[in-house]
């Protein structure tokens, strides 16, 4: 809207909105081009006409608001939105807001030769048309839709150059607003990646009307330009190719050196507007547009992920949705100090806070008054992705401590005004969140209860007389996945669930269909199952359609594809046979990543077969496939592995149980059946220990489970593991309790007997006694010593019999467990004195002491055997090392059974062979 500036005749900012790049810049108006400062375009016509009595009307005294007033001066804004806007866009004002505050700050060195005129030209009425070709991505878009064709991985070129050529285009770049902004890194790989050319007097540089795919930076010489309009609307075949001399049209102006031109149809795929002839030998730099949009704009895709990867391992930010954590990564604002600055001083009002990103940097706290010398202790050291600061801006208070840069520090700051601008007051969004928090969930299911359970698995109040107690451990998920199951987004996932989860990007938590990404990966999938079919959920109808369209052109009219509507208008399904899915989505596609759509996983073929094999299941939940990407619904990373439940949502992580405390408890004895199981877990413990090797303790127990496959032992799991059936009531209980968000999928880990797995690094643990909020993070060694403590408070918990064998720091809890009176009941119930299980720790433990210890082996290291079956992937957490021995083991498993198959077919064409024989004899006698 108009304004008419202060009375001293200061012109007014003017807001220029683009909607084709969903900006928003602000100028003051002697920045802009002459034709634009006479106006100024609002968001929308219907906002341009305040009704009577608004406030509006205050504002703007003595205009005309009528009906035609407002239609008339609607018409005349659109229409100058129309004529100007497209012919300032393209031109000097461009679409960077940091070009214009560079300029600000320094005198702009680089003249955008396309834009067609000089700096007291006007602009031309219309834009030059721009070519027909490929879309190739916009500067800053998303990596989205089927536009999208950029590899995740760039490898930029690099031309070799003498050092001070080098630091010559440094320099140049420097000077010009297109680069001003890049830091030393970037502006180093765009420099090895030009481009030398030397061009004599005389000779075309650029030519106007030419297909432009790169921008020139002029080293040394000096370079004119001509507008040749007029020769080519007169003679469109006059014009020469580069290099040559050709007739020249109107001088337009001439260029230094350190200028660089030719950027914006390098950008858009416009046309060449202006022709570049040396006025001089000349010596350019030419950098291509593949390489900056390699470098520069995937560069900067990379760095605002890594910005967001940062945030979400900040414990203030782990419930924040994926869009909350976007808006805060584009809000932090990149600072620089050096060795010795103060970055906070103690006692400060505490407005920012900061995350590091490299360096290293020390808090300090000075003790003391003023009339006495401080005593001044260091208090803590943070490196790349520590958070400080935060306290004082979550509490608003003063700074407690000094923070000093130690080394160079590179950090990400925010400040409090900022972030509540956007989302609110941090304590309030964190209180929200909380009420959701799944951890949340399992904690109030785990508070006080009865004999009959927890609180959670009551139908009522409990037993005042009878109370119980209640500590839950679990494996815990990731930030991601946590924050996906708040947000409503996904659900946790079971054990028919066993692909990896994503790391990066947007499909970070999820479980991706595609599991590999490399071409020579798709020949080592199994063959597809016959008459398996696959469901596929499209978010929006048109992408189903488009889909549907497409498979149908592929597959033919004979294929048979189900729409499935049963979560309309929600998710729209389409059934089709499993061959289908692969050919379309894997067989007759480049599985390489697509920029953005880097899952931060290694290819791996045997989690492909697993996922292939868990959605063509019959198992529940039911497995179907998501896809994420309405814009390209053909995009196979966007496949999704999901439950069809109440609803449609992609699965993530669940959290893993790990044990279960409790007080006052009364549990039912383990069957004979999971007895003989967890006995023959410690045999196979005690086989492994008495011959070490250098292979992991999953390589160990895969060749465990290849024999038991060999030996026909498949003991029959329940549907939520082992364990008595106190505890697998209490699993059922939790499981429903969680249902909403699916955070518990299953049994516990210490009752899993089959294949007992290596101890991770972190646990959580769930306790209502906590003074802050009931859960806590502990590394192994805090858990074992909150064990310890609450053996002491009378509570008793189940471990796996292989973990005091085998790790033992752990021997030390069961043997508190053992000599507690408290819990001796419940040991009995899952060591039964018949089964011989404690008997059978005891000894194990007495004859290796050590526990297990992969033996290392000459120029080898520990790494695993080169016969162990295993993956060499090394990016698998101890859930997936697991899954993935276990198909490693069932892969085996059926090749035995393949190899009886074919050895008795043979015995038996040997008989009909033989018969025939004597037949034949016998006839012939």
């Amino acid at each position: 809207q108009h304004s008419a500036g202060d009375s001293e005749g200061t012109p007014a900012p003017v807001a220029l909105g683009s909607r084709r790049f969903g900006s928003l810049i602000r100028w003051e108006a002697e920045d802009l081009p002459e034709a634009v400062r006479g106006w100024a375009p609002t968001a929308d016509s219907e906002d341009i006409c305040p009704s009577a009595g608004d406030a509006g009307e205050d504002s703007f005294p003595g205009r005309d608001h009528s009906a035609s007033a407002c239609s008339r001066r609607s018409r005349r804004i659109i229409t100058a939105r129309r004529t100007s806007l497209r012919s300032s866009i393209i031109g000097r004002c461009g679409e960077f807001a940091d070009v214009l505050s560079c300029m600000a700050g320094a005198k702009c060195d680089s003249v955008d030769i396309d834009s067609g005129s000089d700096d007291n030209a006007t602009d031309v009425d219309e834009l030059p048309a721009v070519c027909a070709l490929k879309r190739r991505v916009g500067l800053s878009a998303e990596a989205h839709g089927g536009w999208n064709q950029r590899r995740g991985s760039f490898n930029p070129p690099v031309e070799r150059k003498p050092d001070e050529l080098r630091s010559s285009i440094i320099s140049g770049l420097r000077h010009c607003p297109f680069f001003c902004t890049m830091d030393d890194l970037t502006l180093g790989r765009i420099a090895d990646s030009m481009i030398v050319e030397s061009f004599e007097a005389g000779q075309v540089i650029l030519q106007q009307g030419d297909v432009g795919r790169s921008g020139y930076l002029l080293l040394e010489g000096e370079c004119d330009v001509y507008d040749d309009s007029e020769r080519l609307a007169a003679a469109p075949q006059s014009g020469g190719s580069k290099g040559s001399a050709p007739a020249r049209g109107s001088f337009v102006r001439t260029m230094l050196r350190n200028r660089f031109f030719g950027e914006m149809t390098m950008l858009w795929g416009l046309r060449r507007t202006r022709s570049v002839h040396a006025r001089t030998a000349c010596v350019t730099a030419k950098l291509k547009r593949d390489n900056y949009m390699g470098l520069v704009t995937h560069g900067e895709m990379l760095a605002r992920n890594e910005r967001e990867e940062i945030l979400r391992r900040v414990d203030m930010f782990e419930t924040l949705s994926d869009e909350h954590i976007s808006l805060i990564a584009d809000a932090l604002e990149r600072k620089t100090f050096l060795s010795g600055e103060v970055i906070i001083r103690q006692g400060d009002p505490g407005e920012e806070f900061y995350v590091v990103l490299s360096g290293e940097c020390k808090a300090t706290i000075s003790t003391g008054n003023v009339s006495e010398k401080a005593d001044v202790q260091e208090h803590k050291r943070y490196h790349a992705g520590d958070l400080f600061g935060e306290l004082a801006v979550l509490y608003k208070t003063r700074r407690q401590a000094t923070v000093t840069a130690v080394t160079r520090v590179e950090v990400l700051g925010l400040k409090r005004s900022r972030f509540e601008r956007m989302l609110g007051p941090l304590d309030m969004l964190q209180r929200r969140n909380y009420l959701r928090d799944p951890r949340k969930n399992i904690a109030d299911f785990y508070r006080v209860g009865d004999l009959n359970g927890p609180l959670g698995s009551l139908s009522g109040p409990p037993d005042p007389l009878n109370k119980t107690f209640w500590f839950a451990v679990y494996r815990p998920t990731s930030r991601d996945a946590i924050a996906k199951m708040l947000s409503g987004q996904a659900v946790g996932k079971g054990l028919n669930v066993k692909g990896k989860s994503a790391k990066r990007n947007r499909m970070s938590g999820f479980v991706p269909f595609l599991q590999i990404s490399r071409e020579e990966h798709k020949a080592q999938i199994e063959e597809s199952v016959p008459g398996a079919r696959v469901t596929i959920y499209y978010t929006t109808r048109a992408a189903y359609e488009l889909a549907l369209t497409t498979i149908q052109e592929v597959t033919g009219p004979t294929s048979t594809l189900v729409p499935v509507d049963r979560f309309c208008p929600a998710a729209y399904g389409l059934n089709m046979p499993e061959e289908v899915v692969r050919k379309v989505y894997i067989q007759d596609q480049d599985i390489t990543f697509l920029s953005g759509w880097e899952t931060g996983r290694q290819s791996e073929p045997a989690f492909m077969d697993m996922n292939l094999h868990a959605v063509t299941g019959n198992s529940e939940p039911e497995v179907v496939l998501y896809h994420m990407d309405p814009e390209n619904p053909l995009n196979p990373h966007a496949l999704l592995i999901a439950y069809a439940e109440s609803s449609v949502k992609p699965v993530v992580s669940d959290f893993d149980t790990f044990t279960v405390g409790s007080r006052g408890m009364q549990y039912d004895p383990l069957s004979a059946e999971q007895q003989e199981v967890a006995a023959w877990s410690l045999e196979n413990t005690r086989r492994i220990l008495e011959s070490p090797g250098s292979a992991s303790w999953s390589s160990r127990w895969l060749e465990v489970l290849r024999d038991a496959n060999e030996r026909g032992f498949h003991p029959t799991m329940p549907r939520y593991g082992f364990g008595d059936r106190t505890s697998y009531r209490l699993i059922e209980a939790v499981i429903d309790a969680t249902r909403e968000s699916g955070a518990v999928r299953h049994g516990a880990e210490c009752f899993n007997f089959y294949f007992p797995q290596e101890l991770d690094e972190e646990f959580l643990v769930i306790w209502e006694d906590f003074p802050d909020k009931p859960w806590a993070y502990m590394d192994e060694e805090d858990l074992r010593e909150f064990l310890l403590d609450r053996v002491d408070d009378g509570f008793s918990f189940p471990l796996n019999p292989v973990w005091p064998v085998r790790d033992p720091d752990w021997y030390e809890v069961y043997r508190a467990l053992c000599d507690s009176e408290a819990a001796r009941e419940p040991l009995e119930a899952w060591y039964p004195q018949e089964s011989g299980i404690r008997e059978s720790v005891e000894a194990l433990h007495e004859q290796h002491p050590e526990g297990f210890v992969p033996r290392p082996v000459a120029g080898r290291g520990s790494a695993p055997s080169a016969g162990s079956g295993m993956s060499s992937v090394d990016d698998l957490d101890n859930c997936e090392r697991a899954d993935l021995a276990l198909q490693h083991a069932r892969i085996s498993g059926w090749d035995a059974v393949r190899r009886r198959v074919k050895a008795v077919a043979r015995f038996r064409s040997m008989l009909r062979a033989d018969a025939g024989q004597e037949h034949g004899a016998s006839a012939a006698t």
